[in-house]
């Protein structure tokens, strides 16, 4: 178990501290926080207000629980990793191998059939989807345009 975790820890410590990575991550980061940091040093630095409330208004946002700014940054990595180095094959493929198993572990603990899948997914409703009847709306029973 101790050696599982230490190899583990160790192939996940190499895969962030790639330099691709990193300056695809670095790069994204600035897209998604660093402009604020920017502003705020450069408008207290130089006196120009706009900047110093802008960058600290878009701060102050950041530490909002709601914010999605980390999945925006993870993602703009990504993209700009399949952008400017299409060739690095090991990344993307940990990056994949990630991905399936993500989607593996959802389908194990939500599978089609379970009380999580809408009206409709499983596979027994694919036998007597004929017998369910849907409302639906009548145009004349919509009220006018405009109203």
């Amino acid at each position: 178990m101790k050696h599982r975790f230490r190899t583990f820890f160790k192939n996940l410590i190499l895969f962030f501290l790639n330099p691709r990575l990193l300056l695809c991550f670095g790069l994204g980061w600035m897209i998604t926080n660093g402009w604020s940091y920017l502003f705020v040093l450069f408008g207290s630095l130089f006196s120009i207000p706009w900047m110093q409330i802008a960058g600290a208004a878009w701060l102050a946002f950041l530490w909002f629980p709601f914010t999605p700014e980390k999945i925006i940054t993870v993602a703009l990595a990504i993209f700009f990793l399949r952008i400017f180095f299409p060739h690095d094959t090991h990344t993307l493929a940990v990056l994949r191998a990630q991905y399936h198993k993500l989607r593996r572990l959802l389908r194990k603990k939500h599978p089609a059939d379970s009380s999580f899948a809408p009206p409709g997914a499983g596979p027994e409703s694919a036998s007597d989807s004929d017998s369910h009847t849907h409302a639906s709306v009548h145009p004349s029973d919509l009220p006018p345009p405009g109203v």
